[in-house]
């Protein structure tokens, strides 16, 4: 464990390292860096690099080469360049569709399929189990769809200071804390690794914005997330799939629910909107209830109420995750407290 907790440490100190290189070098790159300004769910004042998901990757690439027994870590991280590739591709041109991107993340997802020798053959659903395991072919299609579609998701919720990079790191400390109880010393590794590359860039992305994720770094951190999601029921037959799911219930649920919304609005499933429920957080709660004059904390205000979600649902995840029955009662309360949550805020703060 301790060479673990230099490991990370490493991992940390060189994703803030390049970090700062970014910030500090944007006048050369900003030209090809710098998120738009223009756009429905662009709410920014400032220029601002969108390339931060580049110094997470690099870091994790570079903290591999220092740790040890690092077999799992490497797998997932070669089958992750697919998904990481093609958003960073975008950031740097804005030429590369959803299509594409969605594509290159389920690539990703069968990459890791047949590099780590993991799918889900069970969802501990009746009778859906029984299909993933009679027919491997499905169960693996199912996988890649799952991680491509979570992958989508965290891009979706990727919209203000520190809420998708703040997400992930509370989605894995709590599946950390299940890889631990199961002595998945492996799997916690990876984990472990990715929470420090991910709190590097923290450091400036909350709550000034002075670095987003853009799209590389949030279907890098969708994917990896998505597959530890996968993989840690599939290493443990005593870790419900259930766990994982009311673990990454908000990004699930967003991206769920962004899908019917849209479809019975009849707008096109991929048509940005600004109705995601972190948004009218954002428009109908903060921007009318609080006094902070300052928009870039104005903008980091909401990510702590959402992630409010997420830290109950992680926590009872890592408690009850043996018992799949609790932890299908908990996702329905945690789906109902989300609709809840989305009609009152329409209801009660109604713009003019």
């Amino acid at each position: 464990m301790q060479s673990l907790y230099g490991s990370a440490l490493l991992v940390f100190a060189i994703s803030v390292s390049l970090g700062g290189v970014i910030l500090l070098t944007q006048r050369w790159h900003g030209v090809l860096s710098h998120d738009s300004q223009i756009g429905i769910q662009k709410i920014h004042a400032h220029p601002t690099p969108r390339i931060g998901g580049l110094p997470i990757m690099l870091a994790l690439f570079i903290g591999l080469f220092y740790s040890s027994n690092a077999t799992l870590a490497s797998q997932v991280l070669v089958a992750a360049l697919p998904a990481f590739l093609a958003g960073f591709i975008e950031d740097i041109t804005k030429r590369v569709g959803v299509r594409e991107r969605l594509v290159a993340t389920t690539l990703s997802a069968g990459l890791a399929c047949w590099l780590t020798g993991y799918w889900l053959t069970r969802a501990n659903v009746f009778g859906l189990d029984a299909l993933l395991q009679a027919w491997p072919v499905v169960a693996i299609g199912f996988t890649c769809f799952a991680v491509a579609g979570f992958a989508n998701a965290m891009n979706i919720v990727d919209g203000f200071n520190g809420l998708a990079s703040g997400l992930s790191l509370i989605c894995l400390t709590a599946f950390a804390a299940i890889a631990y109880q199961v002595s998945d010393y492996a799997l916690l590794q990876l984990i472990v690794l990715v929470m420090a590359a991910i709190a590097g860039f923290f450091v400036f992305n909350f709550p000034f914005g002075k670095l987003f994720l853009g799209d590389g770094g949030a279907y890098l951190l969708g994917f990896l997330l998505g597959w530890i999601a996968i993989m840690l029921p599939m290493r443990h037959s005593e870790v419900s799939v259930w766990a994982s799911l009311l673990i990454c219930f908000y990004p699930v649920t967003e991206v769920v629910f962004t899908i019917w919304r849209r479809r019975y609005r009849k707008h096109h499933p991929a048509h940005p909107d600004h109705l995601h429920l972190h948004s009218l957080i954002h428009s109908r709660v903060v921007k009318k209830r609080l006094t902070i004059t300052n928009p870039c904390l104005k903008n980091a205000a909401v990510s702590p109420l959402v992630w409010l979600f997420s830290v109950g649902a992680g926590l009872f995840g890592s408690i009850f995750y043996e018992v799949t029955p609790i932890l299908a009662l908990l996702m329905s309360f945690a789906i109902a407290l989300y609709l809840l949550s989305y009609f009152k805020i329409i209801r009660i703060f109604r713009t003019s």
